[in-house]
């Protein structure tokens, strides 16, 4: 069920943000959302400078309560329901670990990580308002 993600990917997609930012002289900004790609390789791929790298993930949970949620927040159209329980589940305990490496990985490389085990929703939101008044500057 997961995609594999080799070290191409985060390359091409360093080099096309780069490419973008000069492009486009900084008039857009872009949010690319990508669970397949490590802490250490964000910071090699991307400057800082010019890119806030955040990590988004649900170390607090148990892998049946993020399947719970998968389950419980799912649309019609979500790709979730093309997946028996025992596959979302297997999914959920997979991401549960991956979100406990980002969030230690981010802790080591000092790279912003983002819990959204509780109110998710309300943790986007405010991470959204944060991120609309930081591009102001």
């Amino acid at each position: 069920m997961e995609r594999e993600c080799g070290e191409d990917f985060p390359k091409f997609l360093g080099a096309l943000l780069k490419y973008l930012s000069w492009h486009n002289r900084g008039r857009y900004q872009y949010i690319i959302e990508n669970c397949y790609i490590s802490v250490e390789n964000a910071i090699k791929f991307f400057d800082q400078d010019t890119t806030i790298l955040i990590f988004l993930g649900y170390s607090e949970l148990t892998a049946e309560e993020a399947f719970q949620n998968y389950r419980k927040n799912e649309k019609q159209t979500d790709w979730t329901r093309e997946y028996s329980d025992e596959n979302m589940l297997n999914h959920a305990r997979e991401w549960v670990e991956k979100s406990k490496v980002f969030k230690r990985d981010c802790e080591k490389f000092g790279v912003r990580y983002v819990d959204v085990s509780w109110d998710r929703e309300k943790v986007l939101k405010k991470l959204i308002d944060e991120l609309v008044e930081k591009l102001k500057d």
